[in-house]
């Protein structure tokens, strides 16, 4: 398929960059940005042609099929706090690299209700803006968003950030707990959750404790 490197302008370790697009040659940020070009003009197609490369695996083959259960597993790798972003990590058995959504929210428990709620998904391109490289290749650390960790044999990690001022901001608005809560999901649709933490937040100020 191709060679692994590390050629691109924001790569930061080497990789093989790897697209499936159905129904053009060219991806959506190309389309966007060269309207007229011959080879895929925009006012023809102007969709998003990736299609994730998982999805044409046959659920009934030896590679799902270990993976009846979901094979992510999820723990926290650095606590949310005032001053210190939230990292959750996603592992994986590199051969297994399913991962496709993970869906952050967070709850108030005294009013039962949910207060904050963002989804990343790499099927649906929701969560980040897909319709320009520079968007993509420029974190919106701003929200919820992936942060990769290297490449390592036998796992396959993936970090998931959570901004300390999206705590900040919770703790102005909300007084009681707020439970943190992380749900990891593969293409398949099997999932697996955490609950990050319950911060208790009296009069703006906020106190953090680990969930067990």
């Amino acid at each position: 398929l191709g060679y692994v490197g590390q050629t691109g302008a924001f790569a930061s370790y080497p990789h093989l960059h790897f697209e499936v697009r159905v129904g053009v040659l060219c991806s959506l940020e190309f389309q966007i940005d060269n309207p007229q070009s011959s080879l895929c003009n925009y006012n023809d197609f102007g969709f998003d042609p990736h299609f994730h490369p998982m999805l044409l695996l046959n659920q009934d083959t030896t590679l799902t099929s270990a993976a009846a259960a979901s094979n992510i597993t999820v723990t926290v790798h650095q606590q949310l706090g005032l001053t210190q972003n939230g990292i959750v990590l996603l592992e994986m058995p590199y051969q297994l690299t399913f991962l496709n959504r993970v869906e952050y929210s967070v709850v108030s428990v005294d009013h039962s209700v949910e207060v904050y709620r963002h989804v990343l998904d790499y099927n649906l391109r929701a969560g980040f803006n897909a319709n320009s490289t520079s968007e993509l290749d420029v974190q919106d650390t701003t929200n919820v968003y992936f942060q990769p960790f290297p490449f390592r044999k036998p796992i396959y990690q993936m970090g998931v950030a959570i901004p300390s001022s999206i705590f900040r901001d919770l703790a102005t608005k909300y007084s009681g707990t707020l439970t943190h809560n992380i749900r990891a999901l593969d293409t398949f649709e099997r999932a697996v959750s955490i609950q990050m933490a319950d911060v208790q937040v009296v009069n703006s100020n906020a106190s953090f404790s680990t969930c067990v």
